[in-house]
């Protein structure tokens, strides 16, 4: 089955919009203090508002620094990897050597709390080399404690259907990071945690 996994920097837009909206209606019923940053809630997100978007979207739950489990996966992003995500650890989609730098990045979006916009690319053994750009903000549980990421990512060169399954060490390439001010600033990553391997 072909799937379209370069939605385009419209759909992004339109994305980062859909969640600056939640983010605002939130804040107008909580009237937070300065300084205090509620995030929107996950039972605030409707899918269907960014249904052109769906199949690049993704929820992940902040469980522990070693476990980011993804709660929902569009179809784009499982057929990109070849089987479902759902249930799925996040992190062990990213080289062991790295996991420390991306849980630090994960648990900033969470704890502090902040966007983020990411583009590495993704070697497989067999040497196809796949750029992926991501957008991705924080959401609360129903007792407003931020625990979720959710985003969307694009695949600039497509996957073939299954191309990871079997590949047991990926190499990842960090091209940029950017982590957005949602009212709380943004926190210094630790350079000692950056990945190692970066693109020329």
């Amino acid at each position: 089955m072909n799937y379209n996994l370069d939605p385009g920097p419209e759909a992004f837009d339109e994305f980062h919009d859909y969640w600056n909206q939640l983010l605002l209606a939130r804040r107008a019923d909580e009237r937070p203090a300065l300084g205090e940053g509620p995030v929107p809630l996950r039972q605030a997100f409707n899918p269907m508002k960014v249904r052109r978007q769906l199949p690049h979207v993704y929820i992940g739950e902040w469980i522990s620094p070693d476990v980011v489990e993804v709660r929902l996966s569009g179809t784009a992003l499982d057929a990109a990897v070849g089987h479902p995500l759902t249930g799925k650890n996040y992190l062990e989609y990213f080289p062991r050597e790295d996991r420390p730098f991306y849980s630090a990045v994960f648990e900033n979006i969470i704890k502090r709390p902040c966007g983020l916009k990411m583009m590495r690319t993704l070697t497989l053994s067999s040497d196809r080399r796949h750029q992926l750009r991501s957008l991705s903000f924080p959401l609360a549980n129903k007792e407003g404690v931020p625990c979720y990421i959710v985003g969307m990512t694009n695949v600039v060169r497509d996957f073939h259907q299954g191309s990871l399954d079997g590949v047991e060490h990926p190499k990842s390439e960090l091209h940029s990071i950017n982590l957005i001010d949602i009212g709380a600033g943004v926190p210094q990553m630790p350079a000692s945690l950056m990945p190692q391997q970066q693109a020329v």
